[in-house]
C-alpha cells in the first residue's frame, strides 16, 4: 500500500469510533497512548512517503541548440542542431539541407529534427534554445501560429511533445548560438557548391 494512503488510514483511525474498538483488542493502552502512537506512525509513513519522492533519480534532459537559415527567404535553406548532455558535454550536432523553404521553415525543421533525435535517444526531458523570437513564442502559446504552412509544423511539434515528461524552449541571442547558425550555413554552402561544380562541368563540356 502506498506509505501516504497508510498514512491517512492511520490518522483517521486515531481521530474516530476505530479508536475505541482499537483499544478494546488493547486493554494495556490507554486511549490516550494508542492515539498518539497511531499519530506518530501517521507522522512517519508521512516522512518516508516524502523522502521517496525526493530521492526520485531526476529525469535525464538533452539540450539542444537549434538554427534555421535560408537565402532568398524563400531560398535554398538548411538547419543545425546541436546536442548537448545536462551536465554540459558534448554529445552531437548535425545539419542538412532542406529544400527550398523560408526561414521560419527552417527553423520549424531545426526544432523537429532536434525533438525527434531526443526520442530517439531516450531523453524524457528536452531544453531548447533558439534565436527565432517567432519560433519560441509560438511554441510557448504567447504568438498565434497564423501561417497555415507553420501550422502543420507546429501541430507536428506538440503531439511529439506529448511524449516527453518536460520540455522547455527558450530564445537567445545569435551569439549564444553560434554553433548551431554555422551548421545550418554550411547544409547551404555545401549544396550551392556543389550546384556551382555542376554548372562549371556542364560549361566545359560545352566549350568542347
Amino acid at each position: 500500500m502506498n506509505p501516504r494512503r497508510l498514512a491517512d488510514i492511520l490518522e483517521a483511525m486515531a481521530r474516530t469510533e476505530a479508536l475505541t474498538g482499537l483499544s478494546s483488542e488493547l486493554p494495556d493502552l490507554p486511549p490516550a497512548t494508542l492515539r498518539m502512537a497511531l499519530e506518530e506512525a501517521s507522522h512517519l509513513l508521512e516522512q518516508m512517503a516524502s523522502s521517496g519522492r525526493s530521492h526520485k533519480p531526476a529525469t535525464r534532459s538533452l539540450i539542444l541548440h537549434i538554427d534555421g537559415a535560408a537565402r532568398g527567404n524563400p531560398g535554398p535553406a538548411g538547419i543545425g542542431v546541436v546536442l548537448w548532455d545536462e551536465a554540459g558535454a558534448f554529445r552531437e550536432e548535425h545539419h542538412a539541407y532542406i529544400g527550398e523553404a523560408t526561414n521560419n521553415v527552417a527553423e520549424y525543421e531545426a526544432l523537429l529534427f532536434g525533438v525527434r533525435k531526443a526520442k530517439e535517444l531516450g531523453y524524457a526531458a528536452v531544453k531548447v534554445f533558439s534565436d527565432s523570437e517567432l519560433l519560441v513564442r509560438q511554441i510557448r502559446g504567447e504568438y498565434r501560429v497564423k501561417s497555415p504552412r507553420l501550422r502543420e509544423f507546429y501541430d507536428q511539434v506538440q503531439n511529439l511533445l506529448r511524449s516527453f515528461d518536460a520540455f522547455e524552449i527558450a530564445h537567445v541571442g545569435r551569439g549564444m548560438n553560434a554553433r548551431a547558425d554555422i551548421l545550418a550555413n554550411r547544409a547551404i554552402d555545401a549544396l550551392l557548391s556543389d550546384r556551382n561544380k555542376g554548372v562549371a562541368s556542364h560549361q566545359r563540356r560545352g566549350t568542347r
